[in-house]
């Protein structure tokens, strides 16, 4: 079996426990990491339906999260969505705890360079990393595609290899050997994130002539050249709903 398999799962699964945020998360992360785009985008649209109705104060990033994790083509109402939780979110998470601002903050972040505002994602990455206990290479490959947009090279380099060298010694070699042994979640941000990132500083920056052309207020939707996640397969996790580490 392999994540294949783990999304097969998902998929048969797909709306048992719909109240539980964390499980549309791991679905995401299992989706995203079986390189299943398709089914990925089902889970966005769902979380968008059903975040005013199941979002509570611990997970109120969650349904950020889920939305910037990949590639989607949002509409003008759901930009305007998401808008709306960013902006109450941020209005709460001074009052939150250290973990939900680490994690807030980086879902804002990354959230808004799917939208394509690159400044307001490293303000949002800068304010996560502020708060921050631990090493997070997840917050350094974010800032790395972000600087590789703003054609800021040297920068990102130096994000994408600092995230790396956290990374590698809790991911053995081969990587199939660490897969038993971590989330859907550690995969997703440390594995898959790491090579999408490497793939992205690979290609050609933006031009200047491509910002003109974008349009973030109402899709993702990318001109040749601009940053887009890659579709990865590799092999299955056992902690399908395990709780999350971040």
């Amino acid at each position: 079996m392999g994540w294949p398999a783990a999304a097969d799962v998902c998929q048969a699964n797909f709306e048992r426990f719909p109240e539980s945020l964390w499980i549309w998360l791991n679905k995401a992360w299992i989706f995203r990491y079986a390189g299943r785009d398709e089914q990925y985008r089902q889970v966005v649209s769902r979380v968008l339906t059903l975040a005013p109705s199941i979002t509570s104060t611990n997970d109120q990033h969650v349904p950020v999260e889920i939305a910037a994790l990949g590639p989607f083509e949002f509409s003008a109402e759901q930009v305007n969505q998401l808008d709306a939780l960013m902006k109450s979110l941020q209005v709460a998470l001074p009052g939150r705890g250290i973990n939900q601002q680490v994690w807030g903050y980086r879902a804002i972040g990354q959230m808004q360079l799917q939208l394509g505002r690159f400044p307001e994602c490293l303000n949002a990455l800068e304010k996560s990393a502020a708060k921050q206990t631990g090493l997070d290479p997840y917050n350094l490959f974010i800032k790395a595609i972000c600087l590789h947009r703003l054609n800021r090279h040297a920068e990102a380099r130096a994000a994408f290899e600092e995230g790396e060298k956290i990374m590698k010694p809790l991911l053995a070699e081969p990587q199939s050997e660490s897969e038993g042994f971590l989330s859907a979640g550690q995969l997703y941000q440390q594995a898959l994130m790491c090579r999408e990132t490497r793939a992205a500083l690979a290609g050609p920056g933006p031009k200047p002539s491509d910002f003109a052309d974008w349009a973030p207020v109402a899709t993702n939707s990318t001109p040749s050249g601009k940053w887009s996640f890659t579709d990865t397969q590799t092999s299955l996790s056992q902690r399908f709903y395990r709780t999350r580490i971040r």
